[in-house]
């Protein structure tokens, strides 16, 4: 049986990030000095280099200057380490839709999540979530650095890992102590709780370091401004927020960094070894521009799934252990923790959809059929 889906269906963000911001680290007789990077302007004259540029010029001046104005940012010169902080919360946004206007769907996906909390299911996310925010994937370019060191401060649990003084540092891909190990495994457990409703919410400061070189190049996120909006004719335009006496305080963007931690669909291929993608409804692959989990063979995207609920529930309740739970089950609840608008354009289109794929798969039939009578 499958299971339309509303013509109304939303859900809030589980994982709420704040903004990135960056900082110069300038060690001064013996003490941290901590500075804001800032985002300056600066004029290059390039080359051209793109094939088209290359094309229209060939004729005419190929070796024309390419003069441009961009944002930049850079560590002082007398700094040689950086600094990026951000907030992030948990919450359990995924246990019930903001809006929906089906009863039937939101009983059957309530049934849903209750098995997968009861399996224990959020724990395998808390820990792949967990995991992005300590190999520094969220960093981007930054991230390559000496001495790459993840501190993870709980904020809201007084009594959480009392003799960590609620916080614990990683150096990035090197061994856990016990200590340490004990650290992760408490704050995984309290992640699942947040996402599954069992504790209201789980707030988390996370710092990274690293050192990367005197007055060396930090790359914020760059903004996105329409070419008959540019102010200045500015090519390049860095994200920068106000924070005190700094207007221009450089910072990556909070979608950008929910982007890194949210990269754990392994689920999408059964082969032995596949490179994460972000969880997304149709599984996008963005440097290949392709939806990993659409094709012609199965429908693995988060609608076809969804619409099946009753059948992954099945499978779900089939599982005897959390290591034994469907990847797409997981794919499915990261799609709620997620949060998103996921409603179709209307009841009559969903029918009109399921209408046209029957008489499709009618036809293929008919053709075999065909087929086998003309043999």
């Amino acid at each position: 049986m499958q299971l339309l889906q509303p013509s109304l269906l939303s859900y809030s963000r589980s994982i709420q990030t704040g903004k990135g911001l960056f900082y110069a680290i300038v060690n001064h007789e013996g003490k941290k000095i901590k500075t804001p990077v800032t985002v300056e302007q600066t004029s290059i004259r390039g080359t051209q280099s793109s094939h088209s540029a290359g094309q229209s010029f060939y004729d005419e001046n190929p070796d024309k200057p390419n003069l441009q104005r961009i944002e930049v940012a850079h560590l002082p010169a007398n700094s040689d380490t950086f600094e990026c902080v951000f907030s992030l919360n948990v919450l359990g946004k995924s246990i019930k839709p903001d809006a929906c206007n089906d009863e039937q769907f939101i009983e059957y996906v309530a049934q849903f999540l209750k098995i997968y909390t009861d399996k224990n299911g959020y724990a395998i996310l808390a820990q792949k979530y967990v995991n992005q925010i300590l190999n520094g994937s969220w960093l981007w370019r930054n991230r390559d650095a000496d001495n790459l060191t993840i501190t993870i401060k709980v904020m809201n649990r007084t009594n959480f890992l009392e003799e960590f003084n609620n916080e614990c540092q990683f150096i990035v891909a090197q061994p856990y102590s016990e200590q340490q190990k004990k650290f992760l495994q408490m704050l995984i457990d309290q992640f699942a709780a947040a996402l599954s409703g069992k504790s209201h919410l789980l707030r988390l400061e996370i710092t990274a370091s690293g050192k990367i070189g005197l007055g060396q190049e930090i790359f914020p996120s760059q903004e996105f401004v329409e070419k008959d909006k540019m102010k200045d004719d500015i090519g390049r335009v860095l994200a920068k927020t106000s924070l005190g006496t700094v207007d221009n305080h450089a910072y990556l963007h909070p979608q950008k960094i929910g982007n890194a931690l949210r990269t754990i669909d392994t689920w999408y291929s059964n082969a032995s070894f596949v490179p994460a993608l972000p969880v997304e409804p149709y599984g996008v692959d963005s440097k290949m521009q392709k939806a990993m989990r659409v094709s012609k063979d199965s429908k693995n995207d988060f609608y076809s799934l969804v619409e099946n609920i009753i059948s992954l529930t099945e499978e779900l309740k089939a599982s005897k252990n959390v290591e034994e739970i469907p990847g797409n089950v997981h794919f499915v609840v990261g799609c709620l923790v997620r949060g998103g608008v996921f409603s179709y354009s209307s009841q009559e289109s969903v029918e009109k959809r399921k209408k046209k794929e029957a008489e499709k798969a009618s036809k293929k039939q008919i053709k075999k059929d065909n087929k086998k009578i003309g043999s």
